[in-house]
């Protein structure tokens, strides 16, 4: 299974991955509610005239798609450095003709409530219990408890 992650995991493994591969490149759309930087990686030459955006993690349950286009992101970064083929596609090639835009957490607040619950410094914290009633582990919405 992959792992579970919260935004510390990711923002440590982007930063590692976009570091040791050229064909990576971290950037971020803006800041969520709780100013967590919200990543996108971009894939794929600059002159590349198509492209398609992957966006995961809307609703903090949905993380599992988190892990799903992390794990896509270290399987194309890996054939794209070796060279290698993936389903018969030149990742080389690839490269070149698309560019891909990953938003790999889009909701980073809402998955450090359900993961590791709430700051004891948070402004929205009394709301946030209210809503939640203490219990984490189904929420699903924003730092402001608005799915």
């Amino acid at each position: 299974m992959e792992k579970e992650y919260d935004y510390a995991s990711l923002m440590s493994e982007l930063l590692t991955l976009s570091r040791e591969n050229e064909a990576l490149r971290l950037s971020y759309i803006g800041n969520s509610i709780m100013s967590r930087p919200i990543p996108l990686i971009t894939i794929g030459d600059k002159s590349a005239k198509k492209g398609v955006l992957y966006v995961a993690t809307h609703h903090a349950l949905e993380n599992i798609c988190t892990s799903v286009l992390m794990k896509f992101v270290r399987e194309y970064a890996s054939s794209y450095k070796k060279r290698d083929r993936v389903c018969e596609i030149n990742m080389q090639a690839l490269y070149k003709m698309r560019k891909i835009y990953i938003i790999p957490m889009l909701n980073p607040d809402g998955v450090e409530y359900r993961l590791n619950g709430i700051d004891e410094n948070n402004p929205l914290k009394d709301r946030i219990l209210k809503c939640s009633g203490g219990d984490f582990s189904k929420w699903s919405a924003n730092a402001r408890g608005v799915d």
